[in-house]
């Protein structure tokens, strides 16, 4: 790699470790894959594991989309510092065929940059980009709703190309006999990624979520263990105190805390997020979902 091409690259990674997620690792490849798009998982600090109820937990847990009936979709767009831009595209639909949920999800990270001479003129612009599709299957069988997504990720960053294979499987155990819902998944398990003959492994992770509706007040709290030995908790509340208004909040034991709220009317809902970081700038996510 030239100069340019490697500060490129850790430009990047620093954006996305410190900036597009609730974790602070920066020693694995593949960090699009820890980003959380959605306005409602970030404000609930993704303690969203044992969550069912739309296609936010969808990134966290693939046996989250069993219980969706109808057709789920969903669009979040978030803007960084230095015209870095994040999109993320959420569908799913029962079929009957298979007794089961499709799900299907397109990520999109990218920023442009230029290449500069020593002299700091402008030569050429590149386009720094990640991306990741993903297809997931959920199904219930009883008592549990279990779901499995595999992705495809590809990296570009100033010129260089890589690209991985990775799945999730998940669990979830919801509406039954217990007081509390609950889930477990294992996330980003796969090939590894190489840069200049360089192979890391992607950013996998274990998560055990319990939740529980007090009437109008949810709470859910999630352990995460990170492939780098790195132990997070999260917890998340949920206010429905109005009809069709829901306020939200979320701390993790990583010190940042997060808030935002959520309209729905009819077959249309819109989440809004706030999530600080202590090092860079604060993150604000939105989030339109659609049932029809």
């Amino acid at each position: 790699m030239t100069l340019k091409k490697i500060i490129s690259f850790y430009l990047l990674t620093y954006s996305l470790t410190h900036l597009l997620t609730a974790s602070d690792t920066g020693t694995s490849a593949g960090l699009l894959l820890r980003i959380s798009p959605s306005a409602k998982t970030s404000a609930m600090a993704e303690a969203v594991t044992s969550l069912s109820e739309n296609l936010a937990s969808l990134d966290f847990n693939p046996a989250s989309i069993s219980n969706l009936p109808d057709y789920n979709f969903s669009f979040s767009h978030i803007e960084y510092f230095e015209n870095v831009n994040f999109e993320d595209m959420k569908f799913s639909t029962y079929i009957q065929k298979i007794r089961g949920n499709i799900g299907l999800t397109l990520k999109y990270l990218y920023s442009k940059d230029v290449e500069r001479d020593e002299r700091g003129i402008g030569r050429d612009e590149f386009l720094n980009s990640d991306t990741v599709v993903g297809i997931s299957y959920a199904r219930k069988i009883y008592p549990l709703d279990t779901g499995i997504t595999v992705k495809y990720l590809s990296e570009n960053l100033a010129g260089e190309k890589a690209q991985a294979f990775a799945a999730d499987l998940g669990l979830l155990y919801s509406r039954y006999n217990l007081p509390f819902d609950f889930g477990f998944s294992a996330r980003n398990f796969g090939t590894k990624i190489s840069f200049g003959g360089e192979k890391d492994a992607l950013p996998s992770e274990l998560r055990l979520g319990i939740s529980r509706n007090f009437d109008k007040l949810l709470l859910s709290v999630d352990g995460v263990r990170q492939r780098e030995d790195i132990f997070i908790g999260n917890l998340g509340i949920e206010l429905n105190a109005v009809k069709n208004f829901k306020l939200r909040g979320g701390y993790t034991t990583l010190q940042n805390y997060s808030f935002g709220m959520g309209f729905s009317a009819k077959i249309i809902s819109i989440d809004y997020s706030f999530t600080s970081h202590e090092k860079l700038t604060d993150i604000h996510r939105f989030t339109l979902n659609c049932k029809f």
